[in-house]
């Protein structure tokens, strides 16, 4: 069955600042139901991007999944922004990648469809994927996102992470002003502030 869309729906869930809609700014549109060359059924997809869908059902048939880095690596500077910075690496990436056809997509939105399709093999990919994207700059910004607050084992090791590196995530830029949005009674707020030594 082939997937036909001229559009990527926003995911409804977690539509934080890593999805794959991004994808579209990049790609020609696909062809329609009339223009295809071979019968084309047309499946709504609603959920999650049209892009995560195409990835994960690539990986199903070939092993093989390309990841496109969170836009909290990325460093804003005076005329770009970190998503504007995120979607350019991803138009560069399509570009090298033509040849094998691979979109990179985010591991976020590929985590949570892959946690909706019961695809373990594949979150654990996707899981790896998150913590090799993790700095002493950006993880208490991606604790405190939407991914990491519906998944546990996201958020477990994001936490591993940012208390294990807790001497480089503290000297961070707004590591207070992160750690006060944190809400006072949470288990993460309470552990980093404490090895923050702001509540002994």
């Amino acid at each position: 069955m082939s997937l036909a869309s001229t559009s990527a729906p926003a995911e409804a869930a977690c539509a934080d600042d890593d999805s794959d809609d991004d994808s579209d700014l990049a790609l020609p549109h696909l062809p329609s139901a009339t223009s295809a060359l071979h019968p084309v059924h047309t499946v709504d997809i609603t959920a999650h991007s049209y892009w995560t869908y195409r990835g994960v059902l690539s990986w199903t048939t070939s092993s093989h999944i390309l990841f496109a880095p969170l836009t909290s690596t990325f460093s804003p500077t005076e005329s770009s922004s970190a998503p504007d910075l995120r979607r350019e690496w991803i138009k560069t990436s399509i570009l090298e990648n033509a040849e094998s056809g691979s979109v990179p997509v985010s591991p976020k939105s590929v985590y949570r469809l892959a946690h909706f399709l019961e695809l373990d093999a594949l979150k654990s990919i996707a899981l790896s994927a998150i913590k090799s994207n993790l700095c002493a700059s950006n993880v208490l910004q991606e604790l405190l996102g939407e991914t990491a607050s519906a998944y546990e084992e996201i958020r477990e090791v994001e936490m591993k992470y940012a208390l294990g590196n807790w001497a480089e995530v503290k000297k961070q830029e707004g590591a207070k002003e992160l750690l006060g949005r944190m809400d006072d009674g949470s288990t993460e707020g309470i552990l980093l502030k404490l090895a923050m030594g702001l509540c002994l």
